[in-house]
């Protein structure tokens, strides 16, 4: 039997319809502090039971090998360096307002418990793909919450 690691908090578990635990709050002061870490992928709020338009239903065994090695190259880079990541002069991986998010996106939010802050973020993982989560700044972790190979969350026209 493997020993407890102090200092470590169980995830609390949601039991309304197998939803995942709110997302924590970045800490006030911290906002600008964590831009020298690294990202760290946290699949603790992953969305794990939406299959619509978006989600790890769409995930297949070739894009599963593709996003953990997307989130490893990422995970090498700063937050201040993902933050400078350009494509065609505009910046590769950022916040979207939840407000103009698709109509689905924002309804699951509202079911999932996260429609009260402002902002989604999104990775960009080639020309359709999107990794989706919350960005808790003041510890630098990324919490995943859906897959989106489509470009369907914030539906666009492709670039």
């Amino acid at each position: 039997m493997a020993p407890k690691r102090k200092g470590r908090t169980p995830r609390a578990e949601n039991t309304a319809a197998n939803l995942p635990p709110r997302r924590p709050v970045a800490q006030q002061g911290l906002v600008d502090e964590y831009k020298h870490l690294h990202p760290v992928f946290s699949f603790a709020l992953t969305d794990w039971n939406y299959q619509g338009e978006w989600g790890w239903n769409l995930l297949d065994g070739g894009d599963a090998l593709r996003l953990v090695q997307f989130m490893y190259e990422i995970g090498k880079k700063t937050w201040n360096e993902v933050f400078q990541d350009l494509n065609y002069g505009r910046k590769k991986h950022h916040g979207h307002p939840f407000a103009r998010l698709c109509p689905a996106a924002q309804e699951r939010l509202s079911v999932l418990g996260h429609d009260d802050e402002d902002t989604l973020f999104r990775f960009r993982d080639g020309r359709t793909k999107r990794l989706w989560g919350f960005h808790a700044s003041g510890d630098g972790v990324f919490y995943v919450l859906w897959w989106d190979p489509n470009h369907q969350v914030f539906p666009t026209e492709p670039e």
